[in-house]
C-alpha cells in the first residue's frame, strides 16, 4: 500500500541541471549512465538536455573534471552489468570478487 502523507518533490539548482547536460554529452557515455550516477530520473535528464537546447538552461562556462568524467566512463560496464541481473545478483557478485 502506498504511503499517505506529502509527496516529497526534488529541487535542483541551475548549476546542477547543468552539469548533469554536460556530464550527458561525454561520449561514449550514456543518459542512462548519467542518471543513475545522479540518483535521477533519465527522463528529468533528458527534459534538461532539451530544456539546454531551447536555451533555458546554460551549460556554457560549466567546468567538468576529469576525475568526474573518467569515473562515469569506468562505470559504464559496472552500470551494464548491474542493469542486466537483479539487485542481489549483483551483491553476490561483487561479495564473491572480494573474496578473491
Amino acid at each position: 500500500m502506498a504511503k499517505s502523507g506529502l509527496l516529497k518533490v526534488h529541487r535542483y539548482s541551475m548549476h546542477f541541471k547543468a552539469t548533469a547536460v554536460r556530464l550527458s554529452e561525454i561520449p561514449d557515455v550514456l543518459i542512462q549512465d548519467v542518471a543513475e550516477a545522479l540518483d535521477i530520473h533519465p527522463f528529468t535528464l533528458s527534459r534538461w538536455r532539451k530544456q539546454a537546447r531551447e536555451g533555458l538552461i546554460v551549460t556554457k562556462g560549466v567546468k567538468l573534471d576529469d576525475e568526474t568524467v573518467a569515473e562515469l566512463k569506468r562505470l559504464r560496464p559496472v552500470l551494464i552489468f548491474r542493469s542486466s541481473m537483479g539487485y542481489f545478483d549483483f551483491v553476490a557478485a561483487l561479495y564473491k570478487g572480494s573474496e578473491t
